[in-house]
């Protein structure tokens, strides 16, 4: 066959000791390439995928901030993600609502920050949000999941590109232009079909979490204060 790229020379070597020794999974390996091609852009890459951009997977919305006068506490309009302050651990807090949203995220989308110290955070959408400056939402064209894992792994990359004299930022075209491999459609619905219900078990697992939270941040000061009762004592 053609000689082994140096740069592949390690991995094909450990996949040879485990065909040698009877470890290598071949029914994982099957949907995976067994030969590379070099690509001008990205080097080597698996025979069959392309070398494209992060626009070819994903539609990439930078938020616009709406008027100040617009804001408020009080639940009226649609709620606002500006930055951290409205992330929570896996989603989006709803502490800010706005009557004049501008941009909108949809539900399963990605929110980036994208100015400053915290460029590169994220949490999911867990429904509409109004938009920002300081954030982006990245939703799948295809497969959220994929976009998701590809967005993610991509961010120390990403991070490199920043602009910004004091703290970096992101611009669209720095987000949607930045290049990565795009596997065959086959490979990503697989991807597709293995990952999503175990995202939406971690999800239903976590939405579940924080009505228990709040059920309990609600009663407890109630149940010491006394203003509950508790009839069997």
């Amino acid at each position: 066959g053609n000689p082994i790229p140096d740069e592949l020379a390690a991995r094909a070597e450990v996949r040879r000791q485990a065909l040698a020794d009877g470890t290598a999974n071949r029914e994982a390996a099957k949907p995976f390439p067994a030969a590379f091609q070099e690509t001008e852009s990205m080097g080597w890459i698996p025979e069959g995928w392309d070398a494209g951009q992060m626009s070819d997977h994903a539609l990439i919305e930078m938020g616009q901030s709406p008027k100040g006068d617009t804001y408020n506490a009080d639940g009226e309009g649609m709620p606002l993600v500006n930055g951290p302050v409205e992330f929570g651990p896996y989603f989006t807090n709803k502490s800010k609502w706005t009557t004049s949203p501008t941009k909108r995220s949809a539900k399963g989308d990605l929110i980036v920050c994208v100015r400053g110290s915290t460029t590169g955070r994220f949490v999911k959408s867990d429904g509409e949000y109004c938009l920002g400056r300081g954030v982006c939402s990245v939703r799948g064209k295809r497969s959220q999941c994929f976009v998701d894992q590809t967005f993610k792994s991509s961010i120390a990359t990403m991070l490199g590109l920043t602009t910004g004299s004091t703290f970096p930022n992101w611009s669209r075209q720095t987000l949607s232009g930045f290049e990565t491999v795009i596997p065959p459609v086959s490979i990503i619905d697989q991807f597709e079909e293995l990952i999503s219900p175990k995202i939406e078990r971690i999800e239903s697992g976590v939405l579940e979490s924080e009505t228990l939270t709040k059920l309990r941040d609600t009663l407890l000061p109630k149940l010491i204060s006394g203003e509950f009762q508790n009839s069997k004592t």
